[in-house]
């Protein structure tokens, strides 16, 4: 979590840095030079990728460092660990709450639960645990299908067409 934190910091950073250069990005727009506009992606993509290889060498360094305290921690303070395990195994099904808390309407609850417990189940059998999240992907992927395919039939026999895609 600290790192996801200091990846935003350096999104939010690199967005404001990029904000001065496009000025150089609509100018070479407006006299359409493509090798200005893509000048000015490159250097926000080394921007970027710049300041993210600095995160990911301090969190390498720091955990090789922190190595020692860690074990530590894990060996007096069991309690503390075990409290971290469960709460990193809850973090698929926060993730799912939160997508579905932006893009939930009322006839969507039954999918969320349908999920949570489909999670639940292949989580439990030893063989699929390990790929747990993808396989229910996989299933929603296939409820999403078929519900876009019966309403679209729906629609196509009650308004004539699928003309607006949807």
């Amino acid at each position: 979590m600290i790192f996801a934190t200091f990846g935003q910091y350096v999104v939010t950073l690199t967005f404001t840095i990029m904000s001065g250069l496009m000025a150089k990005a609509d100018k070479a727009a407006a006299e359409a030079d493509p090798d200005g506009i893509t000048k000015v992606n490159l250097i926000s993509c080394c921007i970027l990728g710049g300041l993210f290889a600095v995160i990911a060498v301090i969190a390498y360094v720091g955990g090789v460092a922190m190595s020692g305290v860690l074990q530590s921690l894990a060996d007096n303070a069991s309690w503390f660990m075990g409290g971290l395990s469960a709460a990193g195994g809850m973090m698929s099904f926060v993730g799912f709450a939160i997508l579905l808390k932006i893009m939930i309407a009322n006839d969507m609850w039954g999918f969320l639960l349908a999920g949570f417990v489909a999670a639940l189940v292949i989580g439990n059998i030893v063989p699929l645990s390990s790929a747990c999240l993808l396989l229910v992907a996989f299933v929603g992927v296939v409820v999403a299908v078929n519900d876009f395919r019966v309403s679209g039939l729906k629609k196509q026999v009650d308004e004539g067409g699928l003309g607006d895609g949807i």
